[in-house]
């Protein structure tokens, strides 16, 4: 029997651009819900977020999807409920998040600012731990001091934020560094650069950090490394005898000196493929009448041992960006007699990164953060002169790459200077 829940899209707009969780809520409302352990009271839900900077949020909370079948029912027999997208009653909700009460963290956060980030901080504890890790700070309002004219809308400001919502943001640890882009390309020229082979195994959001970190390396005058993009675009079912070739072939062409550092994910495609009535054609699982949830776990253990075997310098599991959000996401035009259906929304990504988090902890392998790092940025996007519904639905914007990137570069680094590999 399905078991139908209700999914939320939250996000809070103030110093910071964050996301957070609605969840079924576990308190009782009366005397008369007398609820029992992992009993949950019905129609109530919990809103879990931090407000990271003292100041004035408004918070949105948007009903998504009023009944939702569990994620063991996919692929669904019947008919996929499509995105509702309307905001719930009394919402936007103000929210003052007071310093007083920010002041010890802040405190904290001010001695630790120039502190450069560690494994400890790039690396995740948890599926959710990456929602307090950081978050999109507000750094300006370009309205408040320009006046946009015609000669100064372009492709390229567009793909920064300049001439969409007028105000830009930053990605911020809580209590750490990130190096900035500058610093990163230096690294690039360190020597021992020439031994390093980078692969990128993923989806088109894979690929497009792959290609940033060439162009980042082709500004460089130092060496350049190899970095090699494998696609799983077609999902594991179909992707991994393929990706295992290639591997092997690498690691028999390598030299002694050479160095692999390995950045991977499977999740927007497996999640269309195999639990999709859409992709229903590439599925590749040979029939198999299986929740979709559990042939994907089946997949991703092999992914990650099929990595962890070929034994890199540096493995690291990225976990999959927030693809299909329709609430906030603007800059296209969404045929009116087309619905979006479930899976395909953010919490369809989340549900995987639980599951993917999961099997990296059974077998070492850590893992980097995309999903959180994207979901509260819906507004930013991929950018190109067709505007193709498609794109602005699963790609993500080139702010959020050049984080992402960054973040593994300084990754690479701390596993060099360790002499040691961090999995």
């Amino acid at each position: 029997m399905s078991k139908e829940r209700s999914i939320f899209d939250i996000r809070a707009y103030g110093p910071s651009v964050i996301s957070g969780k609605v969840v079924p809520s576990h308190a009782a409302r009366s005397k008369s819900e007398q609820l029992t352990d992992n009993t949950t009271a019905p129609e109530y839900y919990d809103i879990q977020m931090v407000f990271p900077d003292a100041g004035v949020y408004q918070v949105e909370v948007v009903m998504a999807f009023s009944k939702a079948p569990d994620w063991v029912e996919f692929p669904l027999v019947g008919p996929e409920p499509n995105y509702e997208g309307f905001l719930l009653p009394e919402f936007p909700l103000t929210v003052v998040a007071n310093p007083v009460e920010l002041s010890h963290k802040a405190t904290v956060n001010v001695s630790n600012e120039n502190r450069r980030c560690g494994n400890e901080d790039l690396l995740e504890t948890s599926a959710a731990s990456a929602m307090t890790n950081g978050r999109w700070r507000v750094s300006e309002n370009l309205r408040e001091r320009l006046s946009v004219s015609p000669q100064n809308i372009s492709l390229v400001s567009y793909e920064r934020g300049l001439n969409s919502l007028g105000i830009t943001m930053t990605y911020e640890y809580q209590s750490c560094k990130l190096p900035p882009v500058q610093a990163i390309k230096e690294t690039l020229k360190d020597s021992r650069v020439k031994d390093w082979h980078l692969l990128f195994i993923g989806d088109s959001n894979m690929l497009a950090q792959r290609n940033l970190f060439r162009a980042w390396q082709g500004e460089s005058n130092g060496p350049h490394s190899n970095a090699t993009y494998i696609t799983t675009f077609y999902g594991l079912g179909k992707q991994l005898p393929q990706i295992r070739e290639e591997l092997a072939a690498f690691k028999k062409n390598a030299s002694a000196e050479t160095e692999f550092f390995v950045l991977f994910n499977a999740g927007l495609h497996d999640l269309g493929n195999l639990c999709s009535h859409g992709s229903a054609g590439n599925r590749y699982n040979n029939g198999d009448t299986r929740p979709c949830v559990t042939v994907y776990r089946e997949y991703m253990a092999q992914f990650i041992e099929l990595v962890k075997d070929f034994s890199p310098k540096l493995a690291v599991l990225e976990t999959t960006t927030a693809g299909w959000p329709k609430w906030g996401n603007f800059g296209f035009a969404w045929p009116p007699s087309k619905g979006q259906p479930l899976p395909l929304h953010p919490s369809g990504c989340q549900a995987f990164n639980e599951i993917a988090w999961q099997e990296a902890a059974k077998a070492d392998i850590p893992v980097m953060d995309a999903y959180w790092l994207t979901v509260p940025r819906p507004d930013h996007r991929e950018v190109d002169n067709e505007q193709m519904v498609s794109k602005h639905m699963v790609h993500v914007g080139t702010e959020s790459y050049s984080v992402l990137l960054r973040k593994w570069i300084s990754l690479i680094k701390i596993a060099v200077e360790n002499d040691k590999p961090v999995m």
